[in-house]
This record gives C-alpha cells, sequence and structure tokens, in this order.
C-alpha cells in the first residue's frame, strides 16, 4: 500500500487520461467540467492537498505451460 496525495491538476489529468471524463462531461465541454471540477475541489480545500488515496499496487505473474 502506497499512499498518495493528489491535487486539482493531477486528479483532473488522471481523469483526462482516462474514459471517465468523456462519459462524466456528456452534455458539457470537456473544458467546462475541468473548471467546475477544479473549483469544486478547491471549495473542499484551498490548499488543494487534501485528496488522499491509499493505492495498492500488484502483479499477476503467469507463464505459459511449455
Amino acid at each position: 500500500m502506497c499512499p498518495y496525495t493528489g491535487t486539482p491538476d493531477t486528479i483532473t489529468g488522471y481523469l483526462r487520461s482516462t474514459a471517465f471524463l468523456s462519459s462524466l462531461a456528456s452534455d458539457r465541454s470537456s473544458e467546462q467540467f475541468e473548471a467546475e471540477l477544479r473549483r469544486a475541489l478547491l471549495d473542499y480545500d484551498p490548499s488543494g492537498l487534501l485528496y488522499e488515496e491509499t493505492m495498492a499496487f500488484y502483479y499477476v505473474i503467469a507463464r505459459r505451460p511449455d
């Protein structure tokens, strides 16, 4: 487990790099959605640093039988 602290920029960057943004911003432009998201995040925490998440990383290693 690894603690991770996101910022409004890293959160919107993550959404931009996934398919989530297109489905969340379906009736608005992505720029408008990102602006509204940043504003909401900064309203919640003006420092922009209280978006903590514990991330778990794992690998699945498999081998094909010979």
